[in-house]
């Protein structure tokens, strides 16, 4: 039997191709099971510093620098009925009323922004600071902001109750204090996939304190559940329940190093990691 080189080296190179297209294959899927989803611990920043004027959401943000708040002068200050300008000196001024105010201010983001303290002298108002939700408020009629009242200003809120929020914020604290932002948002990703699904409870309480399986969330069983939530959990708590999601169709997660069960592992596919937490499907 005669061979033709040309033939022989043309099908090893077909050959050798297929082994290195293989590897290739191989590695990247390890890469991927490796290092699932490290984006995600990424993406996710803290909720904006808002402000909410009289009730209404402004699509405003304030500044904080050195523990102080600043206020976008332009964009609050013609909320407020005030005119704005600049002079040839470079200086802004605030015309309101009969007077004239020339405030210290910094730029920004191509925004000049005053303090707190100096716009609120400026229209005779005091602002209120939730640091649970991180909103700055101002009712310029005098009157005090409730909790309900910051509840129901906020973006796209869904019609979720002060004890949603509670319960929520509660859950994800007692489940992923000292875990990055994203990871509190996951956690609390999971109460909401469970909620959408019919055999599962229909409400935030529901679901974290659902028994039909056996305990659900260890929290409820040492009674961490009940402990005072961080200002991170509460901001979690916020931007899951306005659609924030960073774990979608997530069911269930554990740290595997503290983990007494298996079975999450053994019957339901994995879906990520995020900093101690797996998360699966």
């Amino acid at each position: 039997m005669r061979y033709d080189k040309k033939v022989i080296k043309k099908e090893l190179a077909i050959i050798l191709s297929n082994k290195f297209i293989k590897k290739i294959l191989i590695l990247t899927i390890f890469i991927i099971m490796a290092f699932p989803a490290t984006a995600l611990a990424l993406e996710f920043d803290r909720p904006d510093n808002r402000i909410i004027i009289d009730n209404t959401n402004v699509n405003m943000n304030f500044e904080v620098d050195s523990g102080s708040r600043y206020l976008p002068i332009r964009q609050v200050c013609e909320y407020l009925g005030a005119t704005v300008n600049w002079s040839e000196e470079s200086l802004v001024s605030i015309e309101y009323g009969e007077e004239v105010y020339y405030p210290e201010f910094f730029i920004t983001n191509g925004k000049s922004y005053a303090s707190e303290s100096c716009i609120g002298d400026i229209f005779g108002i005091e602002f209120q600071y939730n640091e649970q939700l991180n909103v700055l408020t101002i009712n310029t009629d005098g009157t005090e902001y409730e909790f309900a009242d910051i509840l129901s200003s906020m973006p796209t809120y869904n019609g979720y109750s002060q004890e949603d929020l509670k319960w929520m914020a509660q859950i994800i604290h007692a489940e992923s204090n000292g875990e990055p932002y994203a990871g509190k948002l996951a956690v609390g990703n999971v109460i909401i996939n469970r909620m959408a699904l019919p055999q599962y409870p229909d409400s935030i309480k529901g679901v974290i304190f659902d028994r039909k399986c056996g305990v659900q969330f260890t929290p409820t069983a040492n009674g961490s559940i009940y402990n005072t939530p961080s200002v991170d959990s509460y901001m979690a708590a916020v931007e899951v329940l306005e659609g924030k999601m960073n774990a979608e169709g997530a069911l269930f997660f554990f740290n595997p190093k503290y983990a007494k069960s298996t079975w999450v592992s053994r019957n339901r596919q994995f879906a990520f990691s995020l900093s101690n937490h797996a998360f699966y499907y």
